[in-house]
C-alpha cells in the first residue's frame, strides 16, 4: 500500500523510514500505557502485582512482535499492511502470514512463539479478580482516566502526523 505515497517522496527508502517512525511513535505509546497503567494497578492492588505484570509483559511482548512486523512489511506492497488506515488498523496478520514472517525474521518467530505460549497456557488464579478489581476501582480513578485520556491524545497525535517530502519529515 505504501507506492500510492511514494510518488511525494525523491527517494521510496525515505517513505519507508519514515513510516517505520511513525508507528514507532505508537509503540511508544502503547508501551507507556501498558507500563504507566500496570504501575496504577499495582500501586492500588499490590496484591495482584503478579497477575498484573505478567499480563502488562505479555502485552508488551505483542506489542513489539507488531512493531517488528511492521518493520518488514514496510515497502513490501503487502496485503498485511495498509499504511493509510488508522494506525490500530495498519496489521492484518493471518496465521499464514505470521508464518511467513517468522520465516523471514528469527526475532519474530521468537515473538511470536511468546505470545503463542501466553495464549495456552492456564488462565491466571487471579486473572478475573484482576478484571474485576480493574472495572470496579481501578477504571474509576481520576489518575487513570488522566492516564487513558493522554493514551488517546497521544495516538491521535501520531495517527494525524504525515510523512511528507523534504527528507521525509512528519508533520502535524
Amino acid at each position: 500500500m505504501t507506492s500510492l505515497l511514494a510518488s511525494s517522496f525523491s527517494n521510496a527508502a525515505e517513505l519507508d523510514n519514515c513510516l517505520v517512525e511513525k508507528y514507532s511513535l505508537y509503540t511508544k505509546a502503547k508501551e507507556k500505557w501498558q507500563i504507566e497503567s500496570t504501575d496504577l494497578i499495582v500501586r492500588h492492588s499490590p496484591h495482584l502485582k503478579d497477575v498484573a505484570e505478567l499480563y502488562k509483559n505479555e502485552q508488551l511482548i505483542r506489542i513489539k512482535k507488531n512493531q517488528l512486523a511492521v518493520d518488514i512489511l514496510i515497502g513490501s506492497n503487502s496485503e498485511f499492511i495498509d499504511v493509510n488506515k488508522n494506525l490500530r488498523k495498519w496489521l492484518s496478520l493471518s496465521s499464514e502470514a505470521e508464518l511467513s514472517l517468522a520465516n523471514k525474521s528469527l526475532r519474530y518467530k521468537e515473538l511470536l512463539k511468546s505470545v503463542k505460549s501466553s495464549g495456552t497456557r492456564a488462565p491466571h488464579p487471579d486473572g478475573d479478580k484482576l478484571r474485576r478489581v480493574v472495572r470496579s476501582k481501578i477504571m474509576g480513578l481520576p489518575k487513570f482516566q488522566l492516564l487513558l485520556k493522554n493514551f488517546n491524545i497521544e495516538v491521535e497525535k501520531v495517527n494525524h502526523l504525515q510523512c511528507v517530502s523534504n527528507n521525509a519529515k512528519m508533520t502535524p
